[in-house]
C-alpha cells in the first residue's frame, strides 16, 4: 500500500505519514521474524530451524495423470499402455526441496479367468527439473489388477533438489516361471499431492511465486500457526506505527535485533540431514513412526511346505501405519540370517541343510526401522 497525494494542502501531512508508513513495513517484516523464532520455542518436540527470510510460504498442491494399461501372455511382459498426455505434470511454480505423495486410483479393471493375480507391474516415476532433465524418483510397484475402489497409496518421497513437474516410463510386468500372465485391462490417475517451503529474499519473486501457487495452501502445521501469528501482531504493528511517530521509531529498533538473530540461523536451515519441508510435513503427519508392521502371512511359495532340494522358499505378506516399502529377511534353526528382500514382491530362499523338520524365523521391517517377527515350520524330504 502507498500513499497517494490528493491536494497541495495535504502535502505534508501526506509526506509524514508515509515516512511512518515506511518504518511500520520494515518493522512489520521484522517482528513476523521474531514470532517464527518464538512459534519455534514453542513446539521443542518438532525442533525445525527455519532460515531467515523476508517472505516465506508452506502449501500444499495436486494434480493426476491418467494412463490405460492391458496385460497379455508372460512371464516376463512389457505390456501396452497409452496416457493421453505424455508431457511432465507441472506443479505451481517452481518448488524447492520437498516430498511427494502418490496414490493410483482406477477408474476402470477388468481380467480374463486365466489373468495370475500374482502379476506385480512397476511404473518408473521421474522428477523433471526446469531444463527438462529427469531423475527417477521411485519404481511404482504394485500386485495384480486393482478393482476399483482398491486405492494404491505409495510415498512419501522426499526430493532434496528443485523440480517442476513429474513424468511416467513405460511400465514392465513380471510373474513367477511357469504361470502365464493372462490378460488384463486398467484404466486409473495417479494423483500427486506435494509439500513444500518456498523461501524469496524479494516481494517480487514472493509475488511471482504466490502467483504460480494461488490454488496451494499449508499443510504444514507449525508453518502455518507461525505465520497465522506473525501476520497478526504485523497488523497490530502497522496500527500503531501509524498512530505514533514515536512507537514506530522504538519497533524498527527491535526489529533490527530480531534480524541480527534471523541472519545466525540462516547458517543452518536442516536438521539430522532433512530439510524444514521435511520435518514440517513429518510433524503434520503426527510425528515420528514407532508402531511395528503386523505380519499377515508366512508360507511356502504356492503353498508348499517341504523341499526334496534343500531349498525352500518363503512368502511374506504384511502392513504396516504408514506408506513405504516393507522388507524381510529370514533364518534357519536359528542360524546365520539371509540379506533383506522388498516385500511382497519376492520370496526368500533359504537352505534346509538336513532331512527333517526345520523352523524359520521370518522378521519384518519398516522404513522407519520398525520391525516384527513370526516362525513356520518346513521338511526336507
Amino acid at each position: 500500500m502507498k500513499f497517494k497525494r490528493g491536494g497541495e494542502c495535504g502535502s505534508r501531512v501526506l509526506r509524514a505519514v508515509n515516512t511512518m508508513h515506511k518504518l511500520a513495513r520494515k518493522m512489520t517484516k521484522r517482528l513476523a521474524l521474531i514470532l517464527v523464532i518464538v512459534a519455534f520455542i514453542v513446539f521443542p518436540a518438532i525442533n525445525v530451524p527455519i532460515a531467515y527470510a523476508d517472505y516465506y510460504q508452506a502449501y500444499t498442491g495436486t494434480g493426476s495423470i491418467w494412463f490405460s494399461i492391458q496385460w497379455s501372455n508372460g512371464p516376463v511382459y512389457y505390456p501396452s499402455w497409452s496416457t493421453p498426455n505424455p508431457n511432465p505434470l507441472y506443479v505451481p511454480g517452481n518448488m524447492g526441496a520437498g516430498l511427494i505423495k502418490v496414490t493410483l486410483r482406477p477408474t476402470y479393471s477388468s481380467t480374463s479367468y486365466s489373468f495370475y493375480h500374482g502379476t506385480m507391474t512397476t511404473i518408473p516415476l521421474y522428477a523433471v527439473d526446469s531444463a527438462g532433465n529427469q531423475t527417477l524418483v521411485a519404481n511404482l510397484t504394485f500386485t495384480d489388477c486393482p478393482p476399483v475402489g482398491n486405492n494404491i497409496s505409495f510415498g512419501p518421497y522426499y526430493l532434496n533438489q528443485n523440480y517442476r513437474g513429474f513424468k511416467l516410463g513405460s511400465p514392465s510386468a513380471y510373474c513367477p516361471s511357469g504361470y502365464t500372465m493372462g490378460s488384463a485391462s486398467l484404466n486409473a490417475y495417479l494423483d500427486f499431492e506435494f509439500y513444500a517451503i518456498v523461501f524469496a529474499s524479494t516481494e517480487t519473486q514472493f509475488t511471482t511465486l504466490s502467483n504460480n501457487a494461488a490454488s496451494a495452501a499449508t499443510n504444514a502445521q507449525n508453518a502455518y500457526n507461525a505465520a497465522n501469528t506473525a501476520a497478526s501482531a504485523a497488523q497490530s504493528a502497522q496500527s500503531a506505527a501509524n498512530s505514533a511517530n514515536t512507537n514506530a521509531q522504538n519497533a524498527y529498533n527491535a526489529a533490527n535485533a530480531a534480524k541480527a538473530s534471523a541472519d545466525q540461523a540462516a547458517a543452518n536451515t536442516t536438521y539430522s540431514g532433512q530439510s524444514a519441508a521435511y520435518w514440517a510435513y513429518l510433524a503434520a503427519q503426527g510425528g515420528t513412526d514407532t508402531a511395528p508392521p503386523t505380519i499377515q502371512k508366512v508360507a511356502g511359495q504356492n503353498g508348499a511346505t517341504c523341499t526334496s532340494t534343500g531349498t525352500f522358499y518363503v512368502v511374506v505378506q504384511a502392513t504396516d501405519n504408514r506408506a513405504g516399502q516393507l522388507q524381510a529377511h529370514a533364518q534357519v534353526d536359528g542360524g546365520a540370517w539371509t540379506g533383506w528382500y522388498n516385500i511382497p514382491q519376492n520370496a526368500i530362499p533359504v537352505s534346509l541343510s538336513s532331512v527333517g523338520a526345520h523352523t524359520i524365523t521370518v522378521e519384518v521391517k519398516d522404513a522407519a526401522g520398525n520391525s516384527s517377527q513370526a516362525t513356520m515350520t518346513a521338511f526336507r524330504v
